[in-house]
C-alpha cells in the first residue's frame, strides 16, 4: 500500500445527540463515490481506520467510518436499541447528502439491514461482512457456544466487566500485531441482546454482497448460505480468515473482492478462498 493518507475526524450534532466519524475525502469530493463503514459489537470506527479506509481511498473513493453511540466522542445512550442506531446512521447520511455504498460488519450488519430497508433511496450497494441474519443470532450463538464454550464464556465475562482481557482468539485466525486489548469495548448486555434478537429486513432491490468464512467462530458459515438463498445475493465464502476479516491477515483479499463488486467487475455466485 502507498503512503497512508491522514484520516480526519469530526463530530456532528443532530436531535441533541453527537455522532463522531472519521473520513478521507478527495479534493473534488463530489466527483467520487462514497463508502460508509459501520462497525459491530465490541468494536468502533478504528477497525476500519486500520486498513480499509486508506485502501478504498487510494482506489478513488471518499471513505467514512462512524462511531456508533457509546463509542469515542459519540453520545452515550443507555440501552440503545437497533432503531436508534438506524436513525443515527440516517442522520449521518443526511449530513453527507450523498448516495453511499454501505459496508457493515457482524452486529453492525443488523443496523445496515434495517437502514437500507427504511432509507433505500440513499444506497447504491450494500456489503454485509460476517452478517447477522434477519432472523437473529440464536443459531449462531448456540453453535459458537458448542464449538468454543470457554471463549464464549470469556466474552460474556468481558462484556459484564468481570475480566479485562478481550478474547481476541474468537475473532482472528491470526491476530495482527497492531491489535491491542484496549482497542475493544465491553458491550452493554441488554443492548447486544436486543440487537441479536430484533428482526431485520433488507430491501431486496438493492444489490448486496455477503461475505463469510468457514473459520468464523462467531457467525456459522451455514447461516451465510441461508442468507444468500433468502436474498438471492452474490457472496464469497473464505476458508482461512477469521470473523474480523477487515483486520485479520488476508484482509486485503477481502478488500479486493469488495472493490471488484462495487466497481461492477464481479461474477455472481460463490467463490471460496
Amino acid at each position: 500500500m502507498d503512503e497512508l493518507k491522514k484520516i480526519s475526524s469530526k463530530v456532528i450534532f443532530n436531535n441533541g445527540k453527537k455522532t463522531e466519524f472519521y473520513y478521507i475525502e478527495h479534493l473534488q469530493a463530489k466527483s467520487h463515490r462514497n463508502i460508509v463503514f459501520i462497525h459491530g459489537a465490541n468494536h468502533a470506527a478504528w477497525c476500519w481506520n486500520a486498513y480499509f479506509m486508506n485502501f478504498f481511498y487510494e482506489k478513488g473513493y471518499n471513505v467514512y467510518s462512524v462511531n456508533l453511540y457509546n463509542r469515542g466522542n459519540s453520545s452515550r445512550i443507555e440501552k440503545a436499541l437497533l432503531s436508534e442506531y438506524v436513525e443515527q446512521i440516517n442522520d449521518f447520511v443526511e449530513y453527507l447528502d450523498k448516495k453511499i455504498i454501505i459496508v457493515g460488519h457482524s452486529v453492525g450488519t443488523s443496523i445496515v439491514q434495517k437502514y437500507i430497508s427504511k432509507y433505500k433511496e440513499s444506497v447504491e450497494k450494500c456489503i454485509l461482512m460476517c452478517p447477522v441474519a434477519p432472523w437473529g443470532m440464536k443459531y449462531d450463538l448456540i453453535t459458537m457456544f458448542h464449538k468454543s464454550p470457554m471463549k464464549k464464556i470469556l466474552l460474556a465475562l468481558y462484556n459484564i466487566k468481570i475480566i479485562k482481557k478481550y478474547p481476541v482468539e474468537l475473532f482472528f485466525e491470526k491476530k495482527p500485531s497492531c491489535i491491542k486489548n484496549e482497542c475493544f469495548i465491553p458491550e452493554n448486555f441488554n443492548e447486544c441482546f436486543f440487537v441479536f434478537l430484533e428482526k431485520s429486513e433488507i430491501n431486496k432491490n438493492i444489490p448486496i454482497l455477503i461475505l463469510g468464512s468457514k473459520n468464523d467462530q462467531v457467525i456459522n458459515y451455514k447461516s451465510i448460505y441461508k442468507m444468500v438463498t433468502y436474498y438471492n445475493s452474490e457472496f464469497v465464502i473464505y476458508n482461512n480468515i477469521g470473523h474480523d476479516m477487515m483486520l485479520d491477515f488476508g484482509w486485503e483479499i477481502v478488500a479486493v473482492d469488495i472493490l471488484k463488486y462495487i466497481s461492477n467487475f464481479y461474477d455472481a455466485g460463490e467463490i471460496q478462498k
